[in-house]
């Protein structure tokens, strides 16, 4: 919500809010005991960041008006550029991908802990 300037939020709620949706997502991931905890918030995080993705391509115009134009290399864009956006979808889901990968390990961890080694016999 802060992104659309809904609600000012400082460094450290901003954190706590990425906290809290890692915490929830893995908990109801092996909570509910799923087969495959890793897929699943794989793809939780694939869904979240086309979700996200495309709220920001739905308010793009309203937030972004009066902005300067972005810098891609040596070239000046505007901020409504056809590449401006593409890059932004993209980073979006990029995103979603790599947050779902971490937390789909994480969840595997929790899930499947390795258990200690054997001492052998004499």
């Amino acid at each position: 919500m802060h992104i659309f300037r809904v609600v000012e939020m400082v460094p450290a709620t901003e954190g706590l809010a990425w906290l809290g949706t890692a915490v929830v997502w893995i908990a109801f991931v092996v909570g509910n005991k799923m087969p495959r905890p890793f897929l699943t918030l794989l793809l939780i995080g694939l869904v979240h960041g086309i979700l996200a993705a495309l709220v920001q391509q739905i308010f793009w115009t309203g937030f972004w008006a009066g902005y300067p134009p972005v810098q891609i290399g040596e070239v000046m864009l505007p901020i409504d550029s056809p590449t401006v956006r593409t890059v932004a979808v993209i980073s979006a889901i990029v995103t979603g991908l790599g947050w779902g990968f971490l937390l789909g390990v994480i969840a595997l961890a929790i899930a499947y802990p390795k258990a200690a080694p054997k001492k052998r016999k004499k």
